[in-house]
């Protein structure tokens, strides 16, 4: 089944610009009111884009685990590559220290399983200044299309919106799943494998026509797109 609302829409990009990125501890960690903060959490596997997040204070911090090797980048909201946050191979977790400010999303592409969390290092008033540019990251978003199938091969060409947008690929039952979603340039913005009933979430930022593909062997599965 395929059912595909569109509308034009225009989202106001809030970006800062990066500070020079540094793998040292830094050194507002010494103070006393300050303190590290979550932002978010993330786990799956493949490649995934997150949602928008705010990056404010002196520092803040990935920590991460992987299977089988795995990289992280970090973009701006208007979907140009800033630097790489960290690059590993094998099965190993580690931490990665930076710098940078303003409104960002990342980039994670791993060979298997991954989990990386995000936190920030800001003072007690920051955090609450981070707080309220956090909820400006999080306009209320509606679902313009959903996909359905089962076993088999479907292939879809969809025109998405100026972002950000969210696509969510569910599979409903036993069996396993793949869903794959490339822009115009060929580049994958979504690739995961779903091998047991639950969801997967990824983030877009480029408006454009794409293609998705999905398969699925004894499985009934569903990708929902959500945007303004």
């Amino acid at each position: 089944m395929y059912n595909f609302l569109m509308r034009k829409s225009f989202w106001k990009r809030v970006a800062l610009p990066v500070l020079a990125l540094a793998a040292a501890w830094p050194a507002a960690a010494l103070a006393g009111d300050a303190d590290w903060v979550e932002l978010n959490h993330w786990q799956g596997n493949g490649i995934r884009q997150t949602q928008p997040f705010w990056l404010l204070g002196d520092s803040w911090v990935l920590k991460y685990q992987h299977s089988d090797g795995m990289s992280v980048d970090l973009y701006n909201l208007n979907g140009e590559k800033v630097g790489p946050v960290m690059e590993s191979t094998g099965g190993t977790s580690g931490t990665a220290f930076r710098k940078g400010q303003g409104a960002h999303f990342l980039r994670v592409s791993g060979a298997g399983t991954w989990n990386v969390v995000s936190q920030v290092f800001v003072s007690p008033a920051d955090k609450w200044q981070l707080s309220q540019l956090t909820g400006e990251l999080k306009p209320p978003l509606k679902r313009l299309a959903v996909w359905t199938g089962e076993t088999g091969q479907e292939f879809y060409e969809p025109d998405l919106p100026s972002g950000p947008w969210r696509l969510v690929f569910t599979l409903e039952g036993a069996g396993a799943a793949e869903a794959v979603l490339k822009d115009a340039a060929g580049q994958v913005v979504f690739g995961t494998i779903l091998r047991e009933p639950g969801t997967a979430e990824g983030w877009g930022y480029k408006p454009g026509r794409y293609g998705l593909k999905v398969h699925a062997e004894n499985a009934a599965w569903k990708v929902e797109l959500f945007g303004e």
